[in-house]
């Protein structure tokens, strides 16, 4: 099955995102969304004018979870070729020598969009979270890869497998794991990050492919309110992490699919995209004691149904608009947060997928999947405006780590080392 034959199919998912705390190093990238859970970093890439040449490359199993990085270690997700067995790699994030290997047996399981785990190990306070296809949950030690603990919450809530497998992972805050797993009544759960041990389980919702993220605006009446958002077909639900009680629901009636990215939280509003209702932001008031959620500003013009929008500087926003008929295509709209308004807009930027990362002097690094190329974005610019752009792999959804001068991509071939910046 080809790479974008395989996506095609895979419309019907949201490759999730790692949200947990804030424990790494800024240089690391120890979960997908990167060191500030929003897709942003303190690196900086220079604009190149030679080709970018890889450093090293290791081939892989299957399997759309991203590399993360941290304490100078590469972690990847991978199938076992011909075998229903995950294992979790652990390279020198320098060198790509292989450190340590752990592998684990699955039950069976057959999907027409891969078979490989579509989790990002999230890399958390010197302990590795891996999320399998399947449901299973390991916590292994991150110097060594000696396991810790093992639990398949799908199993104990009797939750089924969604049809292309678990996509929506853990969020790790403090001593909390929260993870969604699909069982009315416990469609979101909360675990004790040091032995597995459930802590609480909450929601009559259909199962969702899109991790859970933290909100803490602050209300008028109410100060600083910190919570979960929850990500289901029907909507956003709000969770207190600590008791798993419902605080707020906003409907989202026409998402009938699933496919909304996850939310991108910008100060006290959170912005989500779907594509039937198009962009949007909502925020929180207190009206007679209760949280209500009310809608600030909508684009119905900026349809997207998987990527997560990335907040730039100077007060903007970039959002990709899928065109799915006659036939697959994204553009990249630059939004104003305030309004929601286009400010330009790029048409033919790819097909399903550009990943997107604020640099940390506030350019933009895009990988597409088109061609594999990298490219660096002006967003000073009233327009779209590249600075840099080269190959670097094979076309791939699959979003890159950026970490101490070195990007880190993953194909259908494998993982390959670039250097592009200073190396701390």
């Amino acid at each position: 099955m080809s790479w974008h034959r395989g996506f095609a199919i895979l419309l019907v998912t949201t490759l999730a995102l790692a949200l947990p705390s804030l424990s790494m190093r800024a240089a690391d990238w120890p979960y997908r969304a990167g060191p500030y859970r929003n897709n942003s970093t303190t690196e900086v890439v220079p604009p190149w004018t030679e080709p970018l040449k890889a450093e090293w490359q290791i081939p892989l199993g299957e399997g759309y979870s991203s590399p993360t990085v941290a304490e100078r270690k590469l972690f990847i997700h991978s199938k076992v070729k011909g075998k229903y067995e995950e294992e979790v790699l652990a390279f020198d994030a320098e060198t790509g020598k292989q450190l340590w290997r752990h592998s684990y047996t699955h039950k069976p399981f057959e999907s027409d969009v891969g078979n490989g785990p579509r989790f990002s190990p999230a890399i958390v306070r010197g302990k590795v979270y891996a999320f399998g296809i399947t449901g299973i949950l390991t916590c292994l030690e991150a110097e060594t890869g000696k396991p810790l603990w093992q639990v398949n919450p799908l199993e104990k809530y009797e939750a089924p497998i969604m049809m292309f497998g678990c996509t929506a992972g853990p969020l790790i805050e403090g001593n909390r794991l929260f993870l969604p797993v699909g069982k009315p009544g416990s469609c979101l759960v909360a675990l004790d990050t040091e032995t597995g041990t459930p802590l609480w389980n909450a929601l009559n919702d259909s199962p969702t492919s899109v991790t859970p993220a933290l909100f803490t605006p602050k209300v008028a009446g109410r100060g600083i309110v910190r919570h979960l958002i929850y990500t289901s077909t029907r909507g956003f639900i709000g969770v207190d992490p600590q008791e798993g009680k419902i605080l707020w629901e906003y409907p989202l009636a026409d998402n009938i699919i699933g496919t909304i990215p996850p939310p991108t939280v910008v100060g006290d509003v959170f912005v989500v995209s779907s594509m039937l209702t198009g962009t949007f932001a909502v925020k929180l008031e207190d009206q007679e004691g209760q949280l209500v959620p009310k809608e600030a500003w909508r684009n119905p013009r900026v349809t997207t149904y998987f990527t997560q929008n990335v907040a730039g500087a100077g007060g903007k926003l970039y959002a990709l608009n899928a065109t799915l008929i006659p036939q697959a295509e994204i553009a990249l709209s630059c939004l104003d947060l305030k309004d929601g308004k286009e400010i330009w807009k790029r048409p033919k930027i790819g097909l399903y997928q550009l990943n997107m990362i604020r640099t940390g002097d506030d350019k933009l690094l895009m990988l597409d999947d088109i061609k594999g190329d990298l490219i660096l974005l002006d967003t000073a610019a009233d327009e779209y405006r590249e600075l840099a752009r080269g190959k670097v792999c094979n076309p791939t959804i699959i979003s890159p780590a950026l970490a101490n001068g070195r990007l880190y991509t993953r194909d259908d071939k494998g993982t390959s080392c670039y250097r592009v910046g200073a190396v701390k």
